[in-house]
């Protein structure tokens, strides 16, 4: 399946690159704002689908947990962003600089992917229930800000 995704993505861009009406546009990466604007919100895909599809399956196959369970631990990351997204709209407005920002919230995702490496098999409660709370507040301070 990897295969067939790599050399679909290759027909694509050169189709794309062909036309004389591409549908997206890849002169726009030539702009390092833009392509590095693409890179991050990329990686952070990345760790998002890592966060939040893998390790709940983790929870409930290695663990044990059920869905609901599962869905309590993660919880916490929502609700870090749902709070911390209206301080950084207010900050934004204010004028803080954006790029700082987000530097800010990967650094902070990045600390709290840290207490991910405690988890093991051996896990039998919710002692880290706090843990994935912390990525959420640093997703605010990556996704607001990107698109600006």
């Amino acid at each position: 399946m990897a295969v067939i995704a790599v050399v679909m993505l290759s027909a694509f861009v050169i189709w794309e690159l062909r036309v004389p009406d591409p549908i997206v546009h890849f002169g726009l990466l030539r702009y390092r704002t833009f392509a590095a604007g693409i890179l991050v919100v990329t990686v952070q895909g990345f760790v998002l689908y890592g966060s939040l599809v893998l390790l709940p399956l983790f929870m409930q196959t290695l663990l044990g947990w059920t869905a609901v369970t599962a869905g309590l631990w993660t919880s916490p990351r929502g609700i870090g962003t749902m709070c911390c997204m209206p301080l950084v709209g207010y900050l934004l407005g204010k004028g803080w600089d954006g790029r700082k920002m987000v530097a800010f919230g990967l650094v902070v995702t990045s600390v709290a992917f840290f207490g991910y490496a405690t988890m093991n098999s051996g896990l039998r409660h919710l002692g880290h229930f706090l843990v994935p709370g912390e990525p959420g507040h640093g997703d605010s301070f990556v996704f607001v800000p990107s698109p600006r």
